[in-house]
C-alpha cells in the first residue's frame, strides 16, 4: 500500500481525526448505553455506537466516514481466501478505498456472569485485543490506534486498573515503551505505545460504564 505525501501530513491528519472520534464518543456514549443492558453483546453495542455516531453533527460533517464491522482482506487472492480480521469501527479517510482507516478495537470487560461475581476479560483485552495491533494486523501502516473497553457491570475504576495490571504483567509481549493518562477527556482514558517492526503505534484506550 502506498500512502500519497509525506509521514508527517498523514501523522497529523490521523491524530486530528483520532481526536474528533475520542469526542463524539465521549458525547454519544450516553445514548448508547441507555440502549444498552450489561448482557449486551460486544457487536450489538458496537453497531449502536457507529449508528449514534453516523448522527452526530461534527462527523456528519467530517471528510470521513465511520464503517462498523470492517473485513481485512489479504492482497494475494491464490488459493483460499480468508479475512486477515474484522475492525469493530474503521474510521475511512476515502469513499473509494478501504486502505487508509483508523481502528478501533472493542472489548467487553467485567462481565456479569449467570452464577454471581463477574469476569474480568482483561487478559482477553491485552492478548486479543492490544496484540492485533502491536503486530500490525491491524493499522499496519499507521502509528495510532484506539481501544474501546465496554465495562458491563460499570466499575470503571476496577477495570482500568485491571487492565493496567495486565499491560504490566505482559509488557515485553507487548513491547510496551511507555503509559500515560490522557488529561482533558474523561478520567479513564489513557495511552500506550509500542515498537513493532514497522516503527511505534500509539494506542488510546477509553472505558466506559455500559451498566
Amino acid at each position: 500500500m502506498t500512502v500519497v505525501g509525506t509521514s508527517r501530513v498523514w501523522l497529523t491528519s490521523f491524530k486530528d481525526v483520532h481526536d474528533v472520534l475520542i469526542g463524539a464518543i465521549v458525547r454519544a456514549w450516553p445514548a448508547c448505553r441507555a440502549s444498552c443492558k450489561s448482557t449486551t453483546l460486544e457487536d450489538e453495542i458496537t453497531r449502536k455506537l457507529v449508528i449514534i455516531l453516523r448522527n452526530d453533527g461534527t462527523i456528519r460533517s467530517s471528510p470521513f466516514f465511520v464503517e462498523s464491522q470492517l473485513e481485512l482482506l489479504p492482497a494475494d487472492t491464490n488459493g483460499d481466501v480468508s479475512a486477515k480480521g474484522y475492525l469493530d469501527i474503521a474510521v475511512l479517510f476515502f469513499a473509494t478505498s478501504r486502505k487508509v482507516y483508523l481502528a478501533f478495537e472493542c472489548k467487553r470487560l467485567n462481565v456479569p456472569l449467570a452464577r454471581g461475581g463477574r469476569a474480568s476479560l482483561a487478559t482477553e483485552y491485552v492478548l486479543q485485543g492490544m496484540m492485533r495491533f502491536v503486530r500490525a494486523q491491524y493499522a499496519k501502516k499507521f502509528p495510532l490506534g484506539v481501544m474501546i473497553g465496554y465495562v458491563m457491570d460499570g466499575d470503571v475504576p476496577s477495570a482500568k486498573s485491571t487492565i493496567e495490571d495486565q499491560i504490566k504483567r505482559y509488557s515485553r509481549r507487548l513491547h510496551c515503551l511507555k503509559r500515560a493518562t490522557i488529561n482533558g477527556i474523561p478520567p479513564f482514558a489513557l495511552t500506550t505505545t509500542h515498537r513493532r517492526s514497522s516503527g511505534k503505534v500509539r494506542l488510546t484506550h477509553l472505558l466506559v460504564a455500559v451498566s
